[in-house]
């Protein structure tokens, strides 16, 4: 055993004829491990060659390409895409990780949705230069919708999506397109796609023709630094996956439980929310653990989730209720940093609507805090809000009451197991942006932002992931408590009926 493990580290070490990557006609070398059959290259270089950041962590390394975070983990030696997950070779060495260059090859190529061509006689990666946008299209089923991604490969304006006739059609800026369709198939949802290039305005189309039994198509909030436009296709389907009806005629159709779960990243554009003592700020602290959550719930395939904002503009509070209402979300959760005047607060709360505006809740710090809004959003509706023909109930809650009650005592429960988070308990406040939800809704102050401990945490990777963790597991005892209330209500009418 002893000898084979020291043949084994003997293979892998740094090679003299490094394997080199070609964008282009520029050449960047990459360290290269020898190794029986393929070579193994660093991951951290291919990375600087291509400027996308990267952060190592205990479980291996996280990189970001245009704000979408790609998570090799060599324990387990698999990659985490956020939409699937590919089984790949990596070996650490000095706390440098390589892959297998064909692995590589084949995680970013999925990722930045152009074909890296490795050449094995001169060991070289060629990754074309080109100036045209390429989409990549995905496909895919998830509890009765047609997921459809357009993955762009460089950050563009917002494209124009819109529906004419039984075509679905996507327009962008920019003269020349290519599209990969390799995971793009085609099903019930959209019977035929075409591409249109070098149109009169400089702009191309994608048209999707749609099947004939589609209702609805609803597209997500559009966030330039992702480089992905999501579209999600309701109708009546008979695919494999036997999904249901989905979206606003969802609730006569779907199973009892939760469904869909819109998440609030609090603040954003001029509101930065409370800042930290190192200027850690709560608007960016908001957005990355609701992006976070997003993508663990969605993993579980359980969860259809909508983000009110998914990069950093401002909202206005009706607005961030009003997604909701109109996407029929069956939980509303909005998140947020805690912050007071004494730097050794510390701790999370979680918040339920009260209806009750007398003035006991004046020197609360939350319901001031919270209840501001920046002076150029406030009132108005925005061009979003508008779309969405936003309404509010001063006492739609008043029938969630029992519900949000439910959710933020699972959630500061689960809150209150993670190391060092002290439970400062479930508390009820007049809170402006769960008014005029019409569903179960909540506000959670995951930790004091103020508390210079607590501000650390909240630029750990591992500590946001517990969070994540923690809340998701809050989310799955609601989804269980509703659907065993449901059951029972169900039995006792069986029993009443003669």
């Amino acid at each position: 055993m002893l000898i084979a493990v020291i043949c084994t580290l003997l293979t892998l070490v740094e090679s003299d004829n490094d394997v080199v990557l070609y964008r282009g006609t520029t050449a960047y070398p990459l360290t290269t491990l020898d190794h029986p059959g393929l070579p193994f290259v660093s991951v951290s270089d291919f990375c600087r060659a291509l400027g996308y950041a990267q952060e190592r962590t205990d479980q291996g390394l996280r990189v970001t390409v245009f704000n979408r975070l790609i998570i090799f983990e060599t324990e387990s030696q698999r990659v985490d895409l956020g939409w699937k997950k590919l089984t790949v070779q990596m070996r650490s060495v000095d706390s440098v990780l390589f892959v297998r260059v064909d692995h590589l090859i084949q995680t970013f190529s999925e990722v930045i949705g152009k074909d890296l061509i490795y050449e094995p006689t001169s060991k070289s990666v060629h990754l074309p230069d080109d100036k045209r946008l390429n989409i990549a299209l995905r496909t895919r089923w998830t509890e009765g919708f047609m997921r459809v991604s357009f993955l762009f490969s460089k950050r563009i304006e917002a494209p124009n999506l819109y529906r004419s006739g039984q075509f679905l059609i996507l327009s962008v800026k920019a003269p020349t397109i290519t599209v990969d369709k390799t995971y793009f198939e085609l099903n019930e949802a959209i019977e035929d796609i075409s591409v249109f290039t070098n149109l009169p305005d400089s702009t191309s189309e994608i048209h999707l023709k749609l099947g004939p039994t589609v209702r609805n198509t609803q597209a997500e909030p559009f966030a330039s630094t992702q480089s992905e436009l999501v579209v999600k296709i309701s109708g009546t389907f008979t695919a494999a996956v036997d999904p249901v009806a989905a979206f606003h005629d969802a609730s006569a159709q779907e199973s009892p439980g939760i469904h869909r779960i819109v998440i609030d990243p609090g603040h954003g554009g001029k509101d930065l929310g409370a800042r930290g003592p190192s200027g850690l700020e709560e608007k960016m602290v908001t957005l990355d653990l609701a992006r976070k959550l997003k993508r663990h719930l969605e993993a579980t395939g359980k969860y259809e989730v909508m983000l009110t904002r998914n990069e950093d503009f401002a909202l206005p509070l009706k607005v961030r209720t009003g997604v909701a209402n109109n996407f029929n979300a069956d939980l509303f959760l909005s998140v947020h940093m805690n912050a007071i005047v004494r730097p050794d607060a510390w701790g999370s709360e979680t918040y339920y609507l009260s209806l009750d505006e007398q003035d006991d809740f004046a020197e609360n710090y939350t319901v001031t805090f919270e209840n501001q809004e920046d002076e150029d959003t406030a009132g108005e509706d925005s061009e979003f809000g508008s779309e969405l023909d936003l309404l509010l109930w001063d006492l739609a809650q008043s029938e969630h009451v029992d519900d949000s009650f439910r959710v933020a005592r699972y959630i500061q429960e689960e809150l209150n197991i993670l190391a060092g988070v002290r439970s400062r308990g479930v508390k009820q406040a007049p809170l402006k942006v769960l008014k005029g939800a019409v569903m179960p809704a909540v506000l959670i102050e995951v930790a004091f932002i103020s508390n210079p401990s607590e501000e650390k945490k909240l630029r750990d990777y591992e500590f946001k992931a517990k969070v994540v963790r923690a809340i998701s597991r809050a989310i799955d005892r609601y989804d269980r408590d509703v659907q065993r209330r449901s059951a029972s209500q169900t039995a006792e009418m069986q029993e009443e009926t003669p």
